[in-house]
């Protein structure tokens, strides 16, 4: 069959490459992959900057947003053939001292030696077909097939989310009213779009211009945009800063920023991962000072359980309710298989890049 492979650490390595077909193994299925999206990720994957191959392969099929659809299951499994699938990325670890694995939640691996499909140790998504057991496969209503390659990234979100809410509303009785998503990629759209189904008063601040596509996207939710040419993240969090942020670009100058734009026992979420190398000069007195005085939350969440992804897909169902097509949208571009470099190369115009395999 088909796959897309590459050389982990090794820049411009990505080949459309004929490799073995899958074998289930007792107790899994086969899908067919309809389309996997691009994201920073495999971005960095691609350029040699991440990536580590399973054991035992020179190479990697990278992708890890996935649609599929089954071809073959395990009879009693819950699956059925022709039906609609995300599957999820991260797997167990198996250390006898990671409770969060135990007890199905590889999202909060604490020995952080578990894989991850298309990133860390196991193959991906980025190929005709794949074997996958039934307990990681997460079925979708047929309806989703415009959209359901946003499962992965919006269970990120979904996760981020959800947790934030708890605990806030596990230490204080809290209304939050307005809410700011720094970053207008994929990722914070989708954390406006959660957002807005929560009823809040968002705003997405990036350095588009306002006429950008994501721009617009932003805007068709009910949410507010504003580009960084125009104001400073302390003029848009304003004197009384922001009771919720989700910080979605790893941009060391935003994620200070937004440490101080918190309002009092504020909430801010970091999903963007800083690149190495840049140093920053923060007035860290202020900063600790104000979170400490100010009851301010601050944690980091990556990746995404089963149950994120079960959420996830009933919020995209009411997404598509509420603003119809919106979710199609996001996925501006799509490339096939042959034309993967024109995928990782992207283009500013673009909100959403994805490989298509099949129909």
């Amino acid at each position: 069959m088909r796959a897309i492979t590459v050389k982990p650490g090794v820049a411009g390595s990505a080949r459309l490459a004929t490799v073995d077909d899958p074998r289930p193994a007792a107790g899994q299925a086969l899908l067919a992959t309809i389309e996997v999206g691009i994201c920073g990720t495999d971005h960095e994957i691609l350029a040699g900057g991440h990536g580590e191959a399973p054991r035992g392969s020179p190479w990697l099929i990278p992708g890890h947003e996935c649609l599929a659809r089954v071809l073959e299951a395990p009879e009693g499994c819950g699956l059925r053939p022709g039906q609609l699938v995300a599957p999820t990325v991260r797997r167990p670890c198996g250390q006898p001292r990671c409770y969060p694995c135990a007890h199905d939640h590889p999202d909060m691996c604490i020995s952080l030696q578990y894989t991850e499909r298309g990133i860390q140790g196991a193959h991906g998504y980025q190929c005709e077909r794949f074997a996958e057991w039934p307990r990681y496969l997460v079925p979708l209503p047929d309806g989703f097939a415009d959209f359901g390659v946003l499962m992965e990234p919006t269970s990120v979100v979904t996760k981020a989310i959800e947790e934030a809410a708890r605990v806030q509303r596990a230490r204080l009785a809290w209304e939050p009213q307005r809410a700011l998503v720094t970053g207008a990629g994929p990722v914070g759209l989708l954390a406006a779009m959660l957002l807005r189904l929560r009823h809040l008063d968002v705003t997405v601040y990036d350095r588009d211009a306002a006429d950008h596509p994501r721009a617009q996207a932003v805007r068709a939710l009910g949410a507010a945009y504003v580009c960084s040419a125009d104001a400073e993240l302390a003029q848009v969090a304003g004197a009384d800063g922001v009771d919720w942020i989700v910080e979605c670009t790893g941009a060391r100058a935003l994620v200070f920023g937004a440490l101080q734009a918190l309002a009092p026992a504020g909430v801010l979420c970091l999903l963007g991962v800083s690149g190495a190398g840049v140093s920053l000069e923060v007035p860290a007195d202020a900063i600790n000072l104000g979170l400490v005085l100010r009851n301010g939350l601050v944690f980091g969440s990556v990746n995404a359980s089963r149950e994120a992804f079960a959420q996830a897909g009933q919020s995209l169902a009411v997404a598509e309710a509420n603003w119809p097509g919106w979710l199609a949208g996001l996925v501006s571009v799509r490339v096939p298989p042959a034309d993967v470099a024109s995928a990782i190369g992207g283009g500013p115009e673009r909100i959403k890049t994805a490989v298509r395999w099949a129909g």
